[in-house]
């Protein structure tokens, strides 16, 4: 014997979903953050590699 569960209230899964698109957004958001702060650190650390070869050659 299977039991049914009763059908959840419709409006109550619009507020869900709405919720989940909004904490999507927020996450996306975000990795968009994060992939800027990857992209400045990843430069700096090339940058530093450059000026660090040059400076220890030249001694």
């Amino acid at each position: 014997m299977t039991i049914q569960r009763p059908l959840p209230d419709p409006q109550k899964v619009e507020q869900t979903n709405a919720r989940l698109r909004e904490v999507c957004q927020q996450f996306d958001a975000l990795n968009e953050l994060l992939d800027r702060a990857i992209v400045q650190v990843e430069a700096d650390i090339r940058r530093h590699r450059r000026t660090t070869g040059r400076f220890e050659r030249s001694t």
